[in-house]
């Protein structure tokens, strides 16, 4: 068989009528798009995730306090529908009479932006390692699959306690420490689907004509594992969530000047029995939104799963 009737064979969208394949990923798109939005409990936790998040974003404007103002005459004042509670303070305020309506409307912006970053990083990193690798194969294989058993070796809020106590806190020691600790698990499904991908006869063609190393990763291969990205990002941003949540506890976080969920739980520990609202609303809010993502997830995976693709 010539290299033309190659190049123009179906199982090779990518060098196709670029009118048919954009063709055909719009349906791909809009079926998928259809799954999802039938699939309630991911549209649950989507609505949930973006109110959060919009929330996070309009904070200067409906954030009602200061959430470093202190006002030691109003510490540990109730929730406004018990006893001594006031509209003033909805939720309560903590030891030091911040209010913690606005501590948990900035800490928003901690758990999102943290998330989205570190996640975005880890995948595109994580991503371009396990494509290289598992297309190339070989030695660079070995070494990465090397490198890949020995950072296993340690469990991941582990490792990103330890990297956040060498880089020390904030903002963006909190994001590298994640990152350095979350890249392997994009790396490793990269890689096992690359390593499938690559004796596909539209990779064996690809090659025959003449294209680049590069430009099959970049062109055939990466888009072929954009689903399990996808999915992946979004369960492991719940995980980064929970993790940048620990760190904060720990002390290990953005610092102790910007209001975060974790740091309120820590704030909150010595006054359970006392005030349990001061622990009671981070806890939630944090489940709240990792609970969200989890379900936008596995919709999200539901929706790419190939099996349901004509149902």
């Amino acid at each position: 068989m010539g290299t033309r009737g190659i190049a123009t064979d179906e199982q090779l969208p990518t060098l196709a009528d670029p009118a048919v394949a954009a063709g055909r990923s719009r349906r791909e798109i809009v079926a998928t798009a259809r799954r999802l939005a039938r699939n309630r409990m991911a549209m649950f936790g989507a609505i949930v995730y973006l109110a959060i998040a919009l929330m996070a974003l309009l904070a200067p404007v409906i954030a009602p306090h200061d959430p470093g103002a202190q006002q030691l005459l109003d510490r540990l004042k109730p929730p406004a529908l018990m006893a001594g509670g006031s509209t003033e303070h909805l939720l309560g305020t903590d030891n030091l009479g911040r209010d913690i309506l606005s501590r948990l409307i900035y800490g928003a912006r901690v758990s999102i932006v943290v998330g989205l970053v570190t996640v975005t990083i880890c995948a595109v990193f994580g991503s371009l390692l396990g494509a290289i690798g598992g297309y190339l194969g070989g030695r660079i294989d070995y070494l990465l699959v090397l490198l890949l058993d020995i950072w296993m070796a340690f469990p991941f809020l582990v490792l990103a306690i330890a990297m956040s106590a060498v880089l020390g806190p904030g903002p963006m020691n909190l994001i590298l420490a994640l990152v350095l600790s979350g890249w392997v698990a994009y790396c490793r499904v990269v890689r096992g689907e690359v390593m499938s991908l690559r004796e596909r006869d539209f990779v064996v063609a690809a090659r025959v004509v003449g294209v680049s190393d590069s430009r099959i990763i970049a062109r055939h291969l990466v888009p072929n594992v954009l689903g399990p990205i996808l999915v992946l990002a979004m369960l492991e941003m719940a995980t980064v969530i929970i993790a940048e949540a620990a760190l904060s506890f720990l002390g290990l976080g953005v610092g102790s000047s910007i209001p975060t969920w974790g740091a309120m739980l820590n704030d909150g520990r010595a006054y359970l029995r006392q005030a349990w609202w001061l622990a009671t609303f981070p806890g939630v809010i944090i489940s709240v939104l990792v609970l969200s993502i989890n379900f936008f997830g596995d919709g999200l995976r539901d929706a790419l799963d190939p099996r349901l693709r004509n149902r």
